[in-house]
């Protein structure tokens, strides 16, 4: 006998994929036809990295399709494009919804719901279906006033989140085809760079925020790209860290490695400017200057966007690394 616990979440699973299952030409979904297709599209991925990421859920109408989806935060429309769903609404990213590793027509015509995706601005859309963020958890009251509203978090595995996210509209199949695509993709590009990358060819994933140095773990956002994806390898100090450590200047020789992807700064309109100062800083220190990836020239500057998780935003980080280390 299933448990009261996953009958609700398959039910749950059941009547989201029900809501969406007549969508226009944009969504087209496939219609879960038993509780057994229910659970293979919630099951964990092969991998068995379980995703957790449902905060709040609202109870779908029993009538009327989500052909409008909105989207309070930015970083869903990554998802939503690779599964071939173009959102109506979307939260912008510093005031624009064109994101920066994505075609700039992806999301032309889309409207702009504003930094945090405010309530208002999401009742004058009048979407059919709203999907949030966690951090927006608080609005929750406010926007399942105006439509059937779920509220999800981001795990530390970002394909089974993926796997998760497809599986509520419909889209398990595409989501599989996509993923099959990515790896495929990984191989080829790990071959491409075997001339360069050595089986003990090390790298390290560090960012710059505000006053802090951190290093990313080898299962965590790039750092999974260049270890598990393309075959670096991790320095033996960053073994142990779990998704992130904030380290001092000092600490940094005992992180050394063959090449350094580093991040400077969070996204900011106009930059910056206290974590740039902070790197200036960096690069005139003789710490900075005797590590191998600066005497090597094997230092690249990556863009804000590589310290999200999500499907494009990986594969997009797989080209800059790769044409990077080529070039």
């Amino acid at each position: 006998m299933l448990s009261s616990m996953l009958q609700a979440r398959l039910l749950f699973v059941f009547a989201i994929v029900l809501l969406l299952s007549g969508c226009g030409t944009a969504v087209e979904p496939k219609a879960v036809e038993s509780a057994g297709d229910a659970k293979a599209a919630a099951a964990p991925p092969a991998d068995n990295k379980a995703s957790s990421t449902i905060i709040k859920q609202g109870e779908p109408p029993k009538s009327g399709l989500p052909s409008k989806i909105a989207i309070t935060d930015f970083r869903f429309a990554d998802s939503l494009l690779a599964l071939g769903v173009k959102p109506y609404a979307m939260g912008s990213y510093l005031g624009s919804t064109t994101l920066e590793w994505l075609d700039p027509k992806a999301l032309e015509g889309v409207i702009n719901l504003g930094e945090d995706g405010n309530p208002e601005a999401v009742l004058n859309a009048q979407p059919d279906f709203i999907i949030s963020w966690e951090t927006q958890a608080k609005l929750y009251d406010n926007l399942s006033k105006v439509a059937p509203t779920l509220v999800l978090g981001e795990s530390p595995h970002w394909k089974a989140d993926f796997r998760q996210f497809a599986g509520f509209l419909g889209k398990t199949k595409e989501a599989e085809q996509w993923l099959s695509r990515y790896e495929d993709k990984a191989k080829a590009a790990k071959a491409q760079l075997a001339s360069k990358i050595k089986p003990d060819t090390t790298a390290l994933s560090m960012r710059i925020v505000g006053k802090e140095y951190r290093i990313y773990s080898d299962d965590q956002k790039l750092g999974r790209v260049i270890y598990q994806d393309l075959g670096f390898q991790a320095p033996e100090k960053v073994k142990p860290i779990d998704r992130r450590e904030t380290i001092s200047l000092e600490a940094l020789p005992e992180f050394d490695a063959d090449y350094l992807f580093i991040e400077v700064g969070a996204p900011k309109i106009g930059g910056d400017k206290e974590a740039q100062q902070k790197f200036t800083e960096l690069e005139q220190s003789a710490i900075w200057k005797n590590l191998k990836a600066v005497k090597n020239n094997h230092v690249v500057i990556v863009p804000y966007w590589t310290d999200l998780d999500f499907p494009q935003v990986n594969e997009k980080s797989i080209d800059l690394v790769t044409s990077q280390i080529l070039k």
